[in-house]
């Protein structure tokens, strides 16, 4: 790569201001001419730049549909259904009918779910699903919506993010589809949406980048005015890809900081030069800064109703448990469609501990991480040699690299960071997409070095266009990608979800003509949300699957864990039936509801238990999954010989809230 070339690519708003120009004199010179070349060719840059992301959208798009068969997608219902996309799809649910999501008179009932004692900054996917929201008020269509829009958005912030490492537009191409595409993205689907939202990292890591390589983070743009130039300039740009990683959650804006700090000390060492250091120190400040106010409704609500200490527990151990490891990172993604390598993941995962939620890179990828992992070591082998453009972009992806593996990787900082800063950020194998992007950028300068190798050296490619030889090259690095990153699990069974969605709807939809409105149903077997396990084998968040549906129905599930007022339903559940009925009935529920799945036994006792005291289930699932017993006879026992005040008196006594 040239130096034209390298400044071409890499410079950022500010480094216009260490750059030295002579203007002409206009009284001498009449330099129309030349603005009108000069505009031209900015015109032609600009369109060219446009086609580089359009192709990426495009062939995203059409990796995206042809790995997830989305014309077998039924898009109403969520494409995933099980572990954490339940929670993912209450979130969705919450705030296109609430407005926002912290709070929810339809969970937790009576006190409903008041989600500020579950800390969470991930602000940006709230607000997005609100303004999916304007459009349909079908829950699972937006959700849908933005997970697959997750994997174009994804393609555009890393073909911005390549491109200024100077990669070529056809590679660029290829490895932004990729990224797009990565194991990680269909790993985490719907589960971890927020996670597998990812878009903010290559905008994030633009910014660290540039930090390792010693150019300005903060600066106006020159020529625009002090207002506007300030509010276009580097500093501007700087300034929203902190605020917009923050908000896109907690552990990508922790990631960050902690490659930000260690890019902006190797360029202090480096060049000693305390301006670009006091840069890298404020960009920390906005992103810590940032963080601050995103978790400051949770502080303010608990400064006003006191500590939840039991809703959001962070064992220290979970910091090795859930972090990197050198080989789940380079070998096969679980799912992988090449059946030896497949079950090669599969025996791994099962004779080696911590499988930390499969943090697979792609071969791609791995190649990549293999190679930043050398340079450092050669880099000191030859440390007499001047690097080159491209040795020195190496070294510093490198340096970045082993900055983010080392954090992530079992026992290495994360541990110390555990023991003495915080335990709640545990998931650190999530540093792999971080991991990803700078192993793909080293792959596209390397593969595009070698395609300029390759045509000087071999006479019959001299002839040949230089786009060429790299759009052929980019050609086969994307269909081998593609061929390897295509997950055989990431393909949702839509007839499956279709079939169970359309049960569960018919049976609310009933239930809810059944009841007066906004009648509260208590909800068997009980399980403390969020994080208390599985019940056999059904995660706790399937507690809220009824909900989704979207009815005037209040559930007794779903209430943040540790306060009394959602702890209440423990001790209820495991009284006799009589005296849980009774209980029940002063409350004010109506009826009860048992998923038999979260039972060993089907419900089976359950259900011999309730049907002397309240006859047979008047509602059963076609699946046989919820069976619903009404609590109207109890209810009209209860109301026959007990005062109002009595049962309301009874009610805040059981549930610790004032109904009245």
């Amino acid at each position: 790569m040239n130096r034209t070339s390298e400044e071409t690519t890499l410079a950022t708003p500010g480094d216009a201001e260490e750059v030295a120009t002579v203007a002409p004199n206009p009284a001498i010179i009449d330099d129309t001419p030349q603005r009108d070349v000069d505009a031209k060719t900015a015109r032609s840059s600009r369109w060219s730049e446009f086609w580089i992301y359009l192709a990426s959208l495009t062939i995203t798009t059409g990796a995206v549909t042809l790995i997830l068969r989305l014309w077998r997608a039924n898009w109403v219902p969520p494409f995933y259904n099980l572990g954490d996309a339940v929670a993912s799809s209450a979130h969705f649910e919450t705030t296109m009918e609430m407005g926002w999501y912290e709070y929810t008179p339809k969970l937790g009932a009576p006190y409903g779910q008041h989600y500020n004692d579950f800390p969470f900054s991930d602000d940006l996917h709230p607000a997005i699903a609100k303004f999916l929201g304007m459009f349909t008020d079908q829950m699972g269509i937006a959700l849908n919506v933005y997970y697959v829009l997750g994997f174009l958005l994804t393609a555009v912030t890393a073909t911005w993010f390549l491109r200024r490492c100077g990669i070529s537009p056809a590679m660029t191409v290829t490895l932004s589809v990729l990224y797009a595409i990565a194991p990680y993205h269909f790993i985490r689907n719907e589960s971890h949406l927020f996670l597998a939202s990812y878009y903010c990292v290559p905008l994030a890591l633009g910014v660290v980048v540039a930090a390792v390589a010693g150019k300005p983070l903060w600066g106006r743009r020159e020529g625009a005015g002090r207002i506007r130039g300030v509010l276009t300039g580097s500093g501007a740009g700087t300034a929203l890809i902190m605020i917009v990683t923050t908000y896109s959650g907690a552990y990508y804006a922790v990631f960050t900081g902690v490659l930000l700090a260690a890019g902006g000390l190797f360029a202090f060492l480096r060049d000693r030069r305390f301006a670009r250091l006091g840069g890298v120190v404020a960009a920390g400040a906005t992103l810590v800064g940032a963080l601050v106010v995103a978790m400051l409704p949770d502080a303010l609500y608990e400064a006003k109703n006191g500590s939840d200490a039991a809703a959001f527990i962070r064992p220290p151990q979970g910091s090795e448990i859930f972090s990197l490891k050198f080989a789940s990172l380079i070998l096969p993604a679980p799912g992988h469609r090449i059946a030896a390598l497949n079950e090669l993941n599969h025996w791994y995962n099962t004779n080696y501990p911590f499988p930390g939620e499969y943090p697979a890179l792609g071969t791609i990828a791995a190649v990549g991480f293999l190679i930043l992992m050398l340079v450092i070591p050669a880099t000191a082998l030859a440390a007499r040699r001047s690097p080159s453009a491209l040795g020195k972009q190496l070294r510093e992806l490198s340096f970045l690299t082993y900055a983010a593996f080392l954090t992530a990787t079992i026992g290495g900082f994360s541990t110390l960071i555990s023991v003495f800063v915080t335990e709640s950020i545990r998931g650190w194998n999530r540093m792999s997409i971080f991991i990803a992007l700078l192993s793909l950028a080293a792959v596209g300068l390397l593969l595009d070095q070698a395609a300029r190798s390759l045509r000087s050296r071999v006479r019959a490619l001299r002839q040949v266009k230089p786009w060429i030889v790299s759009t052929v090259i980019a050609g086969t690095v994307l269909m081998l990608g593609f061929y390897d990153q295509a997950l055989i699990t990431a393909v949702p069974n839509y007839q499956e979800l279709s079939a169970a969605w359309n049960s569960s709807e018919a049976f609310v939809r009933s239930l809810e003509d059944s009841v007066p409105p906004d009648s509260m149903i208590f909800q068997l077997p009980n399980m403390p949300f969020p994080e208390s396990g599985t019940y056999n084998k059904i995660n706790e968040s399937d507690q809220l699957l009824l909900y989704l549906h979207n009815s005037d129905l209040r559930w007794s599930g779903g209430g943040i864990k540790g306060r009394p007022q959602s702890d209440w339903p423990v001790q209820v559940a495991a009284e006799p039936p009589a005296q849980m009925t009774r209980d029940l009935a002063a409350i004010g529920f109506q009826g009860i509801v048992i998923d038999r799945s979260a039972l060993t036994d089907g419900g089976a006792e359950l259900k011999a238990q309730l049907t002397p005291l309240l006859g047979e289930p008047t509602l059963t699932t076609d699946n046989l999954r919820y069976t619903y017993f009404s609590l109207q006879s109890v209810i009209d026992q209860v109301n026959a010989t007990t005062a109002p005040e009595h049962r309301a008196e009874a009610a805040a006594s059981i549930t610790h809230v004032d109904q009245r």
